[in-house]
């Protein structure tokens, strides 16, 4: 993704956000990914997402495995 501002990022993400029903700690999941598309201009990879602060509290798999994400 290329750098976006904040309105742009989260009309990106909305078709995602609105097809899902996120609990509290997805969301903020994925709002740190358009913060960090935001502040940097560009996703650097996948692998990223398996760094801080993208691993905190825990791994995103787990966050949005099966069990966990609602459609």
């Amino acid at each position: 993704m290329a750098k976006l501002d904040h309105e742009s990022a989260m009309e990106t993400f909305s078709v995602f956000i609105n097809d899902h029903y996120l609990n509290h700690q997805q969301l903020e999941f994925i709002l740190k990914i358009v913060n960090h598309i935001e502040n940097n201009g560009y996703m650097e990879g996948i692998k990223i997402l398996m760094k801080l602060p993208f691993d905190k509290p825990f791994s995103f798999i787990k966050m949005f495995d099966s069990k966990n994400l609602s459609s």
